[in-house]
Order: C-alpha cells, then structure tokens, then sequence
C-alpha cells in the first residue's frame, strides 16, 4: 500500500533533500495516492536543490503522461533527453506519449 510507505519515504526526504531517489519515489507515491499536485511540488522542489536534473525531468515526464498532461510531459521528458539522451525510461516515456 503507498500509505504504508508515505511517512517513510517523507522522512527520507528530510534526511536527504538533495538526494533524487528519495524525492522522486515519494512522487511516485503520492501520484499513486491521486495526491498529483503534492507529487510534482515535491519533484520541482528537488529541480531546484540540485544539478542532478534529469531524474526529476523523467520523473515529472512520466507523472504528467499518466495523469494526461501531455505539454507538460513532453517539456519535462525533452529536458531529461537532452541531459541524458540514451536513458531508457526517457524513451519508454516518450514513446508513451506519441502514443496517446
């Protein structure tokens, strides 16, 4: 259950806010949550702390294109590209998003 993980995932992001791992699956279960705003706060907030862009542009990318925010998705996944152009979860999500 993503409650189950929330607090968890809420503290790790306190003890490590730079840290794109922590930050990006806390998204990935507030999205679960249908909590979509709340998840891209958090990933925009780690956009900011840090020079390790690319997993908050996938992972804003790949929230936008499951909830159906294709411009926003296309902007963020098109970031991650062009900072990490071989990255698989990269095609998958454009892929994903040609597709709709």
């Amino acid at each position: 259950q993503p409650t189950n993980a929330l607090p968890f995932l809420q503290n790790a992001v306190e003890l490590l806010p730079d840290e794109p791992g922590a930050r990006t699956q806390l998204a990935f279960v507030l999205n679960a949550m249908s909590r979509s705003s709340e998840a891209t706060e958090v990933l925009e907030a780690g956009l900011a702390r840090t020079d390790q862009k690319a997993p908050f542009h996938i992972a804003l990318g790949a929230i936008a294109v499951t909830n159906g925010n294709h411009e926003f998705a296309g902007k963020h996944l098109a970031a991650a590209a062009k900072i990490s152009p071989d990255n698989h979860d990269v095609a998958y999500f454009r892929e994903r998003l040609k597709n709709k």
